[in-house]
């Protein structure tokens, strides 16, 4: 019994619905501007208008050249600044390179001076250590194994950054005898 008043309560408000949306609806003529016109108004509107487009303009369509000049104009003036941004983007790269190589030139500087100092002084206190004998010498070998490995890593760090200042140095170099020549 439910179920009937339910279905019966569904289906009056679907028809309140349904009366409301139709009651204010108003067919409208169909506009061949639309893109979702019927076929058979569209076939007839296109046979009569390809005798007609070539004999008279549509009206209300306005001029298009002041727009494509507008265009045309806008992008030669994109192209213009597009030309003149890569001219000026060529040395910044060359500035670049020349920073990036007077930085691993003070890195090299700086590792192999500050790598020196550091084994001399790790080494000499242990040595100076074990002489005292506040360590004996197999404690001594752990410590300047380090300081070894310590040294070696060090000088390829600065073997990698002076492959890379040669690098910069055959890239860099005859870009500075052709800007000056």
């Amino acid at each position: 019994m439910k179920k009937e008043i339910n279905s019966a309560t569904a289906e009056s408000t679907a028809a309140q619905v349904r009366s409301r949306i139709t009651d204010y609806f108003q067919p409208s003529t169909v506009c061949f501007d639309q893109d979702n016109f019927p076929l058979r108004s569209w076939r007839s509107t296109a046979v009569h208008s390809e005798h007609s487009h070539s004999r008279r303009r549509p009206t209300g369509t306005p001029d298009r050249t002041a727009q494509l000049a507008l265009l045309h104009q806008t992008l030669e003036t994109i192209h213009h600044n597009a030309a003149a941004s890569i001219q000026q983007n060529a040395q910044p790269a060359h500035a670049e390179l020349l920073l990036e190589r007077q930085q691993l030139v003070l890195k090299n500087e700086f590792t192999e001076g500050f790598g020196r100092i550091e084994i001399w002084f790790v080494s000499t206190t242990v040595f100076t250590l074990v002489l005292l004998s506040a360590i004996e010498l197999l404690w001594a070998f752990p410590i300047l194994a380090l300081s070894i490995g310590r040294s070696w890593h060090l000088d390829r760090q600065c073997r990698k950054r002076r492959t890379r200042i040669s690098e910069i140095d055959a890239i860099a170099r005859p870009t500075v005898r052709i800007s000056h020549a």
